[in-house]
């Protein structure tokens, strides 16, 4: 039975390396195959986590902006009320009144 050690090849009781069968070298290239591949599908998962960050972040300063805008809207009511409130009392001192 022939020896299937990796580059090896056992002739007459002597070990001769770098000698490989078909079989060997088919395993050679899948293997490589198989690590090429192994290798892009990491790549590819590490780039799908990347934008799955980054889509989450874009999420985020988008709610942040929401709540930005909701905030300002809410203090830009309140200063009309309050000067809505000042513009009363001063109708009310002068004796002017522009409501019906």
């Amino acid at each position: 039975m022939a020896d299937i050690r990796q580059g090896e090849e056992n002739i007459g009781g002597h070990i001769r390396w770098g000698v490989r069968s078909p079989g060997t070298s088919r395993l050679f290239v899948l293997t490589g195959l198989f690590l090429s591949v192994r290798e892009r599908l990491k790549d590819v998962l590490r780039q799908y986590e990347l934008r799955e960050r980054h889509f989450e972040c874009l999420i985020r300063s988008k709610e942040l902006e929401v709540l930005l805008s909701r905030a300002r809207a809410a203090e830009s009511k309140e200063l009309l009320e309050v000067e809505r409130n000042r513009a009363e009392k001063l109708e009310e001192e002068v004796g002017i009144s522009t409501l019906p």
